[in-house]
């Protein structure tokens, strides 16, 4: 137990939150080639099925997210946030509430209307080709690492798609 600042006394909450190696469905072998799973395929989706009835939450890990693309991910942010405020201001798409794409600037958005606008700025991207994002006034790196991170996430869904039908069948 710990005490807040007035006193009360506040509970502590802890959740063991599986971590799952995803890895097995990266290659493109067994389910993915629509054959049937491999050992290790199966492994993950009894783990995927025993921690979504159990927990309802997994850390997936070994998703197609190297070291070194994360750094070059966060490398790119970095150098899109750390440019002058003017340019940032005169020159990025500006944050369009009917898309949510597009920068928006430090305290003009908040989530709860019931509290201050967030100490944040953003540039949010969406999927094409349902979405066209505007890259404009952006890194030439940032917009071609988004581009990059997207391409790896959608192929990180399509295959955890898989691995959740397979853990249905079980």
């Amino acid at each position: 137990m710990a005490t807040s600042e007035s006193g009360t006394v506040c509970g502590t909450v802890s959740a063991d939150i599986p971590t799952i190696d995803f890895g097995p469905f990266l290659s493109d072998d067994g389910i993915i080639a629509g054959d049937t799973p491999t050992p290790a395929q199966n492994a993950v989706a009894e783990q995927i099925d025993k921690a979504c009835r159990n927990h309802g939450f997994i850390h997936l890990t070994n998703f197609g997210i190297t070291d070194e693309f994360r750094k070059e991910c966060f490398e790119a942010s970095s150098n899109l946030f750390h440019q002058p405020e003017q340019h940032k201001l005169e020159n990025l798409s500006r944050i369009n509430p009917k898309t949510n794409m597009g920068y928006s600037p430090m305290r003009t958005e908040s989530l709860n209307r019931n509290r201050p606008l967030e100490l944040k700025e953003a540039f949010n991207v969406r999927f094409p080709p349902a979405n066209i994002n505007d890259y404009r006034g952006c890194p030439p790196a940032f917009a071609e690492t988004a581009k990059r991170l997207q391409t790896v996430l959608k192929e990180a869904a399509i295959r955890y798609g898989y691995a959740c039908a397979l853990a249905l069948g079980r």
